[in-house]
């Protein structure tokens, strides 16, 4: 049996740095035989471009060659000169005789012109009474009035003491047919009910007398109730009331939608 001897510690540091610098080696090794051996990536092809190439135009087609004249061409006829025109006798002269004028004399006392204006104050041609020249020369219906309303008639009220007619509108004709509530009834009446219907709150009005002239009792006016409504449209837009366009035009708009819509007396005309 052989038997070792004890090795120095100078031998022992020697044997270890020995087999450290194997191990590093080893693992240099390792790390260089990876990359050689691992897989390189491939790297993708380049993008293929295609190039146009644009179409060549077209030569243009070859002029046609223009026909020679014909050689034997005949020349063109000469075109005979007109015959000169015979020349106009000359022009009589002829004296105009200047006649005196006589002015007519003015007559001395000429009639009065039949003027055929419009005026308001007259009544419309359906308006049946209430019409009466006053008892005094200087009567005069007031420009602008307030009061209490009480109804007359189908467009006619007493304001006050002053009897008015609604301006601009007439009261339907005797034989025109309404209705209320499906029953069968005057419009005449039943624009009279719906007249009561509007002062059954406040019967104050405010009324306004287009053209007041002297000598006329009732008073053709527009008159608001206390909501500010115009009467006159009021009865218009119920088909109660037509529009007197001898007074003014200014109703026939609301007159013809009532009409379109068959209202109050439109429904049976």
């Amino acid at each position: 049996m052989i038997k070792l001897a004890p090795r120095s510690a100078p031998d022992r540091a020697r044997l270890q740095r020995r087999i450290i610098g194997i191990a590093v080696l080893a693992v240099v090794a390792l790390v260089v035989g990876w990359r050689v051996l691992a897989p390189r990536p491939v790297a993708p092809p380049p993008p293929v471009t295609a190039t146009v190439v644009p179409a060549e135009p077209a030569p243009p087609p070859a002029p046609e060659s223009a026909a020679p004249p014909p050689e034997s061409a005949a020349p063109a006829p000469a075109v005979a000169a007109p015959p000169p025109e015979p020349e106009l006798p000359p022009l009589k002269s002829v004296e105009v005789v200047t006649h005196p004028i006589r002015e007519v004399p003015p007559e001395k006392n000429p009639p009065p012109p039949d003027s055929t204006a419009l005026d308001m104050t007259r009544p419309p041609p359906a308006y049946g009474g209430g019409y009466h020249p006053s008892e005094g020369p200087g009567h005069v219906v007031p420009k602008q009035f307030q009061g209490a309303a009480r109804v007359t008639g189908a467009t006619a009220l007493t304001v006050g003491a002053i009897p008015v007619q609604l301006f601009g509108v007439k009261p339907p004709l005797p034989s025109d047919r309404c209705e209320l509530a499906g029953t069968p009834m005057s419009c005449v009446e039943l624009a009279k009910k719906r007249l009561q219907e509007r002062f059954g709150r406040s019967d104050q009005v405010n009324c306004r007398t287009p053209n007041p002239q002297p000598g006329i009792v009732i008073a053709f006016a527009i008159c608001l109730d206390a909501n500010g409504i115009d009467l006159g449209s009021f009865l218009l837009n119920e088909g109660l009331a037509l529009a007197d366009t001898g007074q003014s035009y200014d109703y026939v708009g609301a007159e013809g939608v009532a009409h379109t819509l068959k209202h109050g007396l439109w429904k049976f005309r």
